[in-house]
C-alpha cells in the first residue's frame, strides 16, 4: 500500500477505527485524459512513431494498448470479485492527421472500441463546432457512454442537451457513486462553443453535488476538464467531492522514479485538504496515451475513502495491444498515411518544443515559415522594401509536439508536422497600431506562470522581446524591437505605439481566439493568405533543408535595474524606454 501524507494517514486512521466493520465497497478507478487522436503509437515526445523505432520496441502508447490495458485491468479486478469504472476526463479529439483530416469520424469508431464506462467533454471536442460534436456524440451512443458536465447552459443547443447530462449514478454493489462533469470556462474563447454558455465551474459543481447527496448518493466523483490548479480549488472548496480525475493541462502526476522524460508535477495521487479538513485526492495521467491511470479505492458505508493505491502505468513496449483495436487503426491508417507519408524536409538539429515557457526552435521555424510564404506570394519585386509584413505570431497552445530525429535520418513526414501544428488553420495578414501590439505581448504573459509557462505565451520572428515577471499583469514589458520591413536591409528598431505594423497570424489568433481581442483592433481589412499553416510551414522546410534553426534572443526574461511605481502606465513606461533607447542609439551615431 502507498505512503500516504500525514494528514491523510491520520484522516483514514480516525475513519477506519469507527467504520472498519461497515466498510463495504472496493473499487477499482482506471482513467486517463487529452488522448488527442493518438491512435496510433508515438515517439517518446509523442509524435509519430516511426517503423524502425517501432522494430526496436521504442513506442509508447495508442488505442490499442490503452484498449488492452482497460481489458486486463477490468478482468483482473473481476477475478478478485471487484467492481470497476474506468473514465476519460476530456479531448479525444484533435492532436494527429486522423483529426485533422477526418474530423470526429473515426473518434467514433475508435472511443466505441474503447468502451469507456463514463467520459466528459474536453475544450478541443468544440473545435469544429456544436454541430460535428453532437454527430460525434450521437455516433458513440451517450446511452452506452455516459457523457457528463455540470457548468454548461445548452439550452440554445437542444440537440447537444439531449446528449448530455449534468452527472451519472452507478449502483455499485448497493452503493450509489455518482460522477459529476465539468470543462474549462476559458473554452469559449479558445474554441467554437455555438450558443452554449460557460459557468462557473465550482458553483455548478456545489450545486450538482448537493443535488447528488440530498438523493442518497454515497460517493461523488468529479470528472473534470479544467486544469490541475482549477481542480486543486475545486478540491480546495466543493465540499462534496470525494476524488477527482482531471484532464486538460497535461499534468503527469507520479510517486516514484519518473519511467521517461516528463518530470512529475506532484505526487500521484496529488492531494488538497478541503474546508471541512477532509484530504481529496487528484488523479491525472500526462497526455496522449502515453500514461495510463489506476487507482484501487475503498469506501466505508458513509462513502468515507479510507484506502487508495496505485500509480499511473506508462504505455511502452512491454504493454500488448489489443488486435479489435488494432482492426479498427487497420480501417483507418490507409487513409491517413496515404495524405501523409511524404517528406517535407530534413532537419539536423532537434526542433523540440518548450514553447509554453520561452523562445523555442520550432517555434522560430514555424513563424519564420509564415513571413517566407508571404514574401513567395510577393508580386511586385521592384519595390524597394523587402516585405510588407516582417512580423509574424504563433500561440505555443497551437504548437502540440517535438520533432525528434536523434538516431534518424533527419527526414520529417507531413505526419510528423501535422502532429506539431494540427489545427489546419489559416494564415492570415493583419495591420494592427503599435499600442495594438504592445498590449498583445502583455496579453502573452498576463497569465504566465512559472515552470509552466502559458499556452497563450506568443513564439515570434520579427520581434525581440524583454519580459519582467516580478511586475504585474499588463506591465510586464521591458522593451520591444520590430523588425521593419519598409529597408533595404532588415534590422530592429524600437516599437513606435503610434505607427502600424502588418503581421502574419492564424486566423484562430486574429479572430481573439486564447482572448487575444487586441488582435481585432485591426487598421485595414485582413488579407486572407489562402494558405494553412502547416503548408506554410511544410513550403518553408522543403526550402531551406537542412534545417538548423536555433534560438537567437528573441524572447528576454529580465528585471530590471530600477523600480518603476507601479501607477505608471505600460505603454508610458514602454515608450520612455524606447525614447532612452532611440537617444543612446542616436549618440553613438556620428
Amino acid at each position: 500500500m502507498r505512503m500516504f501524507p500525514a494528514v491523510f494517514a491520520a484522516f483514514l486512521a480516525a475513519a477506519w477505527a469507527t467504520t472498519a466493520a461497515a466498510a463495504d465497497l472496493s473499487l477499482v478507478l482506471l482513467h486517463t485524459n487529452d488522448m488527442h487522436s493518438r491512435f496510433d503509437e508515438t515517439d517518446v515526445y509523442c509524435n509519430e512513431c516511426r517503423e524502425d523505432d517501432a522494430a526496436l520496441g521504442k513506442c509508447y502508447g495508442g488505442f490499442a494498448r490503452i484498449a488492452e490495458t482497460v481489458r486486463q485491468e477490468k478482468q483482473n479486478a473481476t477475478d478478485r470479485g471487484l467492481p470497476s469504472l474506468f473514465m476519460v476526463a476530456g479531448d479525444t479529439f484533435q492532436g494527429t492527421a486522423y483529426f485533422s483530416f477526418f474530423k470526429w469520424k473515426p473518434c467514433v469508431d475508435f472511443i466505441r472500441e474503447l468502451k469507456p464506462d463514463i467520459m466528459t467533454l474536453g475544450n478541443h471536442e468544440f473545435d469544429d463546432g456544436v454541430t460535428n460534436l453532437v454527430s460525434y456524440l450521437k455516433g458513440i451512443n451517450t446511452t452506452i457512454i455516459p457523457t457528463v458536465v455540470s457548468n454548461l447552459n445548452m439550452t440554445a443547443e437542444p440537440e447537444l442537451n439531449e446528449l448530455v447530462s449534468t452527472s451519472h449514478v452507478f449502483t455499485i454493489n448497493n452503493t450509489k457513486v455518482g460522477v459529476v462533469g465539468y470543462l474549462t470556462t476559458d473554452t469559449p474563447t479558445i474554441s467554437n462553443t455555438g450558443a452554449v454558455e460557460f459557468y462557473d465551474e465550482i458553483e455548478c459543481l456545489k450545486k450538482e453535488t448537493k443535488k447528488l447527496r440530498d438523493a442518497g448518493v454515497n460517493i461523488i466523483i468529479g470528472l473534470g476538464h479544467s486544469g490541475i490548479e482549477k481542480d486543486k480549488i475545486i478540491a480546495k472548496e466543493v465540499e462534496e467531492i470525494d476524488l477527482i480525475v482531471g484532464g486538460h493541462s497535461h499534468t503527469f502526476l507520479y510517486s516514484g522514479k519518473q519511467p521517461s522524460i516528463e518530470k512529475p508535477y506532484g505526487p500521484y495521487p496529488f492531494y488538497v485538504t478541503n474546508v471541512k479538513n477532509k484530504p481529496i485526492p487528484i488523479l491525472q495521467a500526462y497526455a496522449n496515451t502515453k500514461y495510463f491511470g489506476k487507482v484501487e479505492l475503498r469506501f466505508d458505508s458513509n462513502g468515507v475513502l479510507v484506502n487508495i493505491n496505485g500509480e499511473p502505468m506508462i504505455m511502452d513496449h512491454n504493454v500488448k495491444e489489443d488486435p479489435s483495436m488494432l482492426k479498427v487503426l487497420d480501417q483507418w491508417k490507409p487513409s491517413v498515411t496515404k495524405i501523409t507519408n511524404v517528406t517535407v524536409g530534413r532537419t539536423v538539429v532537434e526542433l523540440l518544443n518548450i514553447c509554453h515557457q520561452k523562445e523555442c526552435n520550432i517555434g522560430n521555424l514555424i513563424t519564420d515559415s509564415f513571413v517566407y510564404y508571404n514574401i513567395l506570394t510577393k508580386v511586385n519585386y521592384s519595390e524597394q522594401f523587402w516585405t510588407d509584413a516582417p512580423i509574424s505570431l504563433i500561440q505555443s497552445g497551437g504548437i502540440r509536439t517535438s520533432i525528434s530525429e536523434v538516431d534518424h535520418d533527419g527526414y520529417i513526414t507531413l505526419g510528423q508536422l501535422l502532429n506539431v501544428i494540427p489545427f489546419m488553420n489559416k494564415l492570415v495578414k493583419v495591420t494592427v497600431s503599435g499600442q495594438t501590439l504592445l498590449e498583445a505581448f502583455e496579453h502573452s504573459v498576463f497569465d504566465y506562470m512559472h515552470g509552466r509557462g502559458s499556452g497563450k505565451f506568443l513564439q515570434v520572428s520579427g520581434v525581440k522581446v524583454d519580459y519582467d515577471l516580478t511586475q504585474s499583469p499588463g506591465n510586464r514589458i521591458l522593451s520591444m524591437w520590430i523588425r521593419c520591413g519598409n529597408c533595404a536591409i532588415p534590422k530592429y528598431e524600437p516599437l513606435a505605439l503610434t505607427a502600424n505594423y502588418t503581421i502574419i497570424m492564424n486566423d484562430y489568433l486574429a479572430g481573439g481566439g486564447d482572448d487575444y481581442k487586441s488582435f481585432q483592433n485591426i487598421v485595414k481589412k485582413t488579407q486572407i493568405l489562402g494558405i494553412e499553416d502547416y503548408n506554410a510551414t511544410a513550403t518553408y522546410m522543403t526550402a531551406i533543408s537542412p534545417i538548423m534553426t536555433g534560438v537567437d534572443g528573441r524572447i528576454n526574461f529580465k528585471i530590471k535595474d530600477n523600480v518603476t511605481p507601479s501607477s505608471a502606465s505600460t505603454a508610458n513606461y514602454s515608450q520612455f524606454l524606447l525614447t532612452v533607447f532611440t537617444i543612446l542609439l542616436l549618440s553613438f551615431n556620428f
